[in-house]
């Protein structure tokens, strides 16, 4: 058996995280009669296309980050990297690491939507289910495949006038790692907004739009191929590539800008801030850059003739995302740490639902311009102020979660943030 494997069953298991793993599928059985309502609106292919394509962007692109966050910022990197490893071993063992632990997540959203299986009927349900799945494995393979790709791009001497060009400030170096996530979740999003495509098209009388639904997995299929390919070479390289970063972010900078981060001014006269922010900035970055990418993505379907109806759906789902960071946030520091510091908890989990909220706002602002511009003050005021009482609802529970539970706190926060959602999308239908 793969060495990597075992070890991760074994710390599976000491942490229960097949019992947890329940607790997502039990809060999908509890949003079936509270979706219910909300899936007796969908009616005809067109909606059912744009239902399956929301749902399956957004599995999609929980992989692709999930993905990233296991190969380039994974915690096992920094204890494996001192020894001899077995890159292409390790990879395999974290590729099945993502595609059976978070299983949940698409068996989930089948379960969610099951009412679609009695109001449309089974093949309307079962192609949303297939193009979920597919999207899923497609995710996962992107994800592994763009994330390993960056490090190799770092390095092409043939590409090193594109990624000066684009870095601007930024180390040269780190520019293709800032834009793999994003290059990842393009190409699986198209492929998954054809498979949706297909969906319709089948729905309409054309069969062979069934075949359409694999294209994502098989997109995975290929980037997990490509991934192995590049992973004797470019896993370990990973490590050199970020301590190179780093080096040349301290030469950089001066030692007072060294210490800024990310929105600290919010932090003046509350040092628990000031932390919870510099521990985002500088070790859960993804969050803060990851927030203006999602909030482009529902700018761009605010700008539409549904725009206000698109935006609060896209927008609730991204927003209430954020309440997993403050599990995060939590998951980085030792249980002893508040202790030795001296603060409270309490005032620990507000700083954390603070800056959670914070870099939350980066998905509400784009979305309410654009709401703004497009359709006027009358549209974009509802939603701005929906996304916003969203997001306070999300970090705060999130937040209060990490202090009772740690880093157990995220998956404590994933049904109950889910059933949030489903009452979100409820209270804003018309």
């Amino acid at each position: 058996m793969n060495p990597y494997t075992r070890v991760q069953r074994l710390v599976a298991q000491r942490r229960g995280e097949g019992r947890a793993a329940l607790l997502p599928l039990l809060a999908a059985l509890i949003v079936v009669p509270l979706a219910q309502p909300l899936l007796a609106q969908v009616e005809g292919a067109a909606a059912v296309e744009a239902l399956t394509t929301r749902l399956a962007w957004l599995v999609a692109g929980w992989m692709v980050l999930h993905a990233y966050d296991l190969i380039v910022r994974g915690a096992d990197r920094p204890i494996l990297d001192l020894h001899p490893i077995q890159p292409v071993a390790l990879l395999e063992a974290l590729v099945r690491r993502a595609l059976l632990g978070r299983l949940w997540l698409p068996l989930g959203v089948a379960l969610a939507t099951s009412p679609l299986a009695l109001a449309e009927g089974p093949a309307v349900w079962g192609g949303l289910v297939a193009v979920v799945l597919s999207a899923y494995v497609g995710g996962v393979g992107a994800g592994f495949a763009v994330s390993l790709g960056g490090v190799w791009a770092a390095y092409s001497p043939r590409l090193a006038g594109l990624l000066a060009l684009l870095a601007g400030s930024a180390p040269k170096m780190q520019t293709s790692l800032i834009y793999a996530p994003g290059a990842g979740l393009f190409v699986v999003g198209a492929a998954t907004a054809l498979a949706a495509s297909g969906v319709r098209a089948a729905l309409l009388g054309w069969s062979a739009g069934w075949l359409w639904l694999g294209m994502p997995a098989a997109l995975g299929v290929a980037g997990l191929v490509l991934a192995r390919r590049l992973a004797p070479a470019w896993y370990v390289r990973a490590t050199a590539l970020l301590t190179e970063i780093d080096t040349a972010h301290a030469g950089a900078v001066s030692a007072e800008e060294a210490r800024a981060v990310y929105l600290d001014w919010l932090a003046r006269g509350w040092p628990e801030l000031l932390r919870a922010l510099r521990q985002g900035w500088r070790a859960r970055r993804l969050w803060v850059t990851g927030a203006w990418g999602l909030g482009g993505i529902g700018a761009l379907g605010a700008w539409g003739e549904a725009g206000p109806a698109t935006a609060m759906t896209w927008g609730s789902a991204a927003v209430l995302l954020y309440g997993l960071l403050p599990g995060r946030l939590a998951a980085g520091d030792p249980p002893w740490l508040d202790l030795a510091l001296g603060v409270r908890p309490a005032e620990v989990a507000a700083a954390r639902a603070a800056a959670s909220a914070a870099y939350g706002l980066g998905v509400v602002l784009p979305i309410g311009l654009a709401l703004l511009l497009r359709h006027g003050l009358a549209s974009a005021l509802p939603v701005v102020g929906g996304l916003g009482g969203a997001l306070i609802l999300g970090v705060g529970l999130g937040a209060g979660l990490s202090s009772r539970l740690g880093s157990r706190a995220q998956v404590a926060y994933a049904p109950l943030g889910l059933i949030l959602l489903v009452l979100t999308w409820r209270g804003f239908s018309p």
